[in-house]
């Protein structure tokens, strides 16, 4: 029997790992914030490490399926679900929603689903060639019918998703953000820029981050504007942006720092936050930074930061993957400043987002009979 009292409930996050990132950051928050409105808290992982695995707190339970083997994930999932028989599972990320929305199939007990998405759908439907990709998507959309709810991160995901899996699941599909803490530390004086001037840039050093391209838009600013650039974040590109920063002999204005435990404090000593992703859902740092009141320039990527900077009226917003384009901007703003974007980031505090969390987990509570279109006996699909 699942609970229907939200204070009797106990809910499970699923996640792959609990590393420096800000799905990982924003998982342990929300986790963290309904603590105390809820019976129990999980936190499932492939591997529990991570720079965040101390950030979990003592009231939330840590668990691992010590896999990323699809098959064991989800064995194990079906696992945790019959022995720890969560009322409510939040699954973080395409693929660990498809693993849970399997171990459901699997499993005698059977909670509410709730998928939660963080990229675009059509970054992952990308990655396949045309036949593949289109297996792939009425995969995804048949097992999308187990969960209770869909939520992303924000109005682009959640169209991104429907658009490509199927216009019914925009009756379940709705928009969650995720919460950022106010800043509350080092207040600077930022009426003028000394030189050089400090720029900075925050996230896994991977392909949808394109460092690349912030790199090449500094070798174009160093041009017009005496800037150093610290790029905080670690990840599997790290060898190849040192090169690209040596080749153009950009030692003394570039620096791969690594993770920094401290780094909305770094922001906050920063002049500028730069933004040079090639598709994000919500980015957590560009909000972050604009919590400590720095000038940001993003890219214009699919979705986020044009629903965060409001078409342009909090940041900057660039053609994406155009480096002079992005030069430009990051000199403009030097030169010309830019607005204070924190009264926009406080519409991402903490307490909005949780007070709309526990919404959705009295009205999913609420629901009675089967959790999804997916018939409990045989498996078979009643719509297809």
């Amino acid at each position: 029997m699942r609970a229907t009292d939200p204070s009797q409930a106990k809910l499970a996050f699923l996640i792959p790992m609990l590393g420096a990132g800000g799905a990982e950051r924003v998982t342990i928050d929300i986790a963290r914030g309904l603590r105390p409105h809820v019976r129990a808290i999980d936190i499932v992982t492939n591997e529990s490490v991570g720079e965040f695995v101390e950030n979990v707190g003592p009231d939330i339970t840590l668990q691992s399926v010590d896999s990323y083997h699809i098959g064991k994930v989800i064995w194990r999932l079906r696992a945790f679900f019959d022995r720890e028989k969560p009322d409510i599972v939040f699954a973080q990320g395409t693929r660990m929603s498809v693993q849970s929305a399997l171990a459901w199939l699997l499993g005698r007990h059977r909670p509410h689903i709730i998928w939660c998405l963080h990229n675009p759908y059509s970054t992952k439907h990308d990655l396949y060639s045309p036949p593949i990709a289109a297996i792939v998507t009425r995969a995804v959309a048949w097992l999308a019918k187990i969960p209770t709810r869909i939520i992303g991160v924000s109005e682009g995901v959640c169209r991104s998703f429907v658009d490509f899996c199927g216009k019914e699941f925009s009756v379940k599909t709705s928009v969650l953000h995720n919460p950022i803490p106010p800043y509350v530390g080092i207040d600077i004086d930022r009426s003028e820029v000394v030189r050089p001037a400090r720029l900075i840039a925050v996230g896994r050093l991977e392909r949808q981050k394109n460092f690349a391209l912030l790199i090449d838009a500094i070798d174009l600013v160093r041009q017009q504007e005496d800037v150093r650039l610290s790029v905080y974040g670690q990840g599997p590109l790290r060898d190849s942006l040192q090169q690209q920063i040596d080749v153009l002999g950009l030692q003394d204005i570039v620096t791969l720092e690594g993770y920094a435990s401290d780094i909305r404090d770094r922001m906050a000593q920063s002049d500028m936050f730069v933004l040079s992703s090639s598709w994000e859902g919500l980015p957590t740092v560009l909000i972050e930074a604009m919590t400590t009141g720095i000038p940001v320039v993003s890219t214009d990527c699919r979705h986020g930061p044009f629903e965060i900077l409001e078409g342009g009226k909090w940041g900057r917003l660039v053609a994406e993957a155009v480096p002079s384009a992005l030069a430009q901007a990051i000199v403009d703003v030097l030169r010309s400043g830019g607005p204070d974007p924190r009264p926009r980031a406080a519409d991402f505090a903490p307490s909005n987002v949780i007070d709309r969390y526990r919404d959705l987990i009295r009205d999913v509570l609420a629901e009675s009979g089967k959790s999804a279109l997916i018939d409990k006996a045989s498996g078979s699909c009643p719509a297809c």
